[in-house]
């Protein structure tokens, strides 16, 4: 296969963001920092209360590429739905007519400063690669969960026909389980990137609870028929 690590994939980014004003400041300057930019970078700011929305807003005025989008919403917030939807606040109000991959990244990472530009040449180089990312870290640990045949939530990169072709992602807890099985079912690979680290400064299922989202979330396997162990 032939090599291109000059072409620069067309990169959209979508982050839901809720109260992450302790946060998002640390994934707004790693984000500028990329030695590769993405082409428009949506922060969703769902329902916050506190400082988010200015914080967005002042990055989206030094920064035409950064976008701030207000998704007003009165149903509790709940793991897995909630993030998808204000996902697809962002996605269905991109300016992009096209793009080649599409990130969703959560609001509470760092990333380092190569981690676009190893994504783009992952896709590039590897064309049958629908899904990739890197792994997650706390305190530069590697996260418990993390694993190497799956990309987590936070960090996920879709290359555009996989994501269409899987039917984009689904809106209950787990999306970040089916996307994988869809996609392997329809012959794209997952890769995970285990040299790419980026620093989680807040636990998975931090703010809903270990037990609720470990529920919620084994209810969904149970749902695409997995077996109980």
């Amino acid at each position: 296969m032939k090599k291109q690590e000059n072409k620069k994939l067309k990169i959209l980014i979508i982050t839901p963001s809720c109260n992450e004003e302790d946060f998002l400041p640390n994934l707004i300057q790693s984000i500028v920092n990329q030695s590769f930019l993405p082409d428009e970078w949506i922060i969703v700011d769902d329902g916050s209360t506190d400082d988010t929305a200015n914080i967005i807003k002042e990055a989206s005025l030094k920064y035409p590429w950064i976008r701030y989008i207000r998704n007003e919403k009165n149903e509790k917030r709940s793991p897995g739905s909630s993030v998808i939807n204000a996902f697809y606040k962002g996605f269905n109000n991109r300016k992009m007519n096209s793009f080649d991959v599409v990130c969703k990244l959560d609001a509470d990472l760092s990333l380092p400063k190569d981690y676009l530009e190893k994504i783009n040449s992952k896709m590039i180089n590897n064309t049958d690669i629908g899904i990739c990312g890197g792994v997650c870290t706390v305190n530069g640990k590697i996260e418990g969960l993390t694993n190497l045949d799956h990309v987590r939530g936070a960090i996920k990169a879709y290359r555009e026909k996989c994501f269409n072709e899987i039917g984009g992602l689904v809106h209950y807890m787990g999306w970040d389980t089916v996307d994988e099985h869809h996609a392997r079912f329809l012959g794209w690979k997952v890769s995970v990137i285990d040299t790419l680290k980026v620093e989680h400064h807040r636990k998975t299922n931090y703010e809903f609870g270990f037990f609720r989202a470990a529920y919620k979330n084994g209810k969904m396997l149970f749902s695409i028929r997995m077996g109980f162990f």
